[in-house]
């Protein structure tokens, strides 16, 4: 899966100019992410209707970026995404999810987060996991594991996100 052009440059050297060399290429693996937009095209930006894709490395020789998932091929409209490093928008969605168990009993929670999200690979200093664990604190056994990939619904099926966590 190696994006060798966009728009009739090669991908590395758009990318590039795009971000007006702010980040160095040698540091897209795990940070350089698109959006690919599976709701309405002009509408109001929705976060559920985006699937992540993440750089996994670079193509020196053919100026590619070579990424996680196969499904961007020519035509593939996408954005250049920006990842937050805050986390305070983790523990509203956790509360939202308990709230529409509503009068069932919950009884056993799982999360699965992207591999590039732990803090090794993320460069940040919190694992996203812990606010999760704060936050469901002990309402539910709870189960973690980081993945290379998650699914979840998204634009009315499944599919397959990269640097998402999916509780």
């Amino acid at each position: 899966p190696v994006i060798l052009e966009i728009n009739g440059v090669p991908a590395i050297d758009f990318v590039d100019q795009l971000l007006d060399s702010a980040i160095k290429p040698e540091e897209y693996p795990f940070f350089l992410l698109f959006g690919i937009n599976h709701g309405e095209r002009w509408g109001e930006y929705d976060e559920d209707n985006y699937a992540s894709r993440l750089c996994l490395g670079l193509d020196l020789e053919r100026r590619g970026i070579v990424m996680f998932e196969p499904d961007m091929v020519e035509g593939t409209e996408f954005q250049l995404m920006f990842r937050s490093m805050e986390l305070d928008y983790m523990k509203p969605k956790i509360e939202a999810l308990f709230e529409q168990v509503e009068d069932r009993e919950a009884v056993f929670g799982m999360y699965i987060d992207c591999a590039g999200r732990c803090a090794g690979y993320g460069g940040v200093d919190m694992e996203d996991a812990v606010v999760l664990q704060e936050t469901v604190n002990g309402r539910v056994p709870l189960l973690g594991l980081y993945t290379g990939v998650e699914i979840a619904p998204l634009g009315g099926k499944s599919r397959g996100l990269d640097w998402t966590g999916v509780f």
